[in-house]
């Protein structure tokens, strides 16, 4: 979940994400952070990613095309 918050905030948003500051992502996208509705406040923080891993999420097909 870590790595497709990565991922979509890359792809959707254009921001770079270090794994930690991803955390709240993966939990709303997961449904981890608690019942749908409402309002939800997600805390992004820093870049301190190693380009390598980084490249790798990036290549990576999305969540939904590798369950097929």
């Amino acid at each position: 979940a870590m790595r497709e918050a990565i991922r979509e905030l890359a792809l959707r948003a254009r921001l770079v994400i270090e794994p930690s500051g991803a955390a709240s992502m993966a939990a709303h996208l997961t449904g981890a952070a608690g019942a749908s509705g409402g309002q939800r406040v997600v805390f992004l923080i820093g870049g301190n990613t190693a380009p390598e891993m980084y490249r790798s999420i990036l290549a990576e097909a999305p969540a939904a095309s590798r369950s097929h």
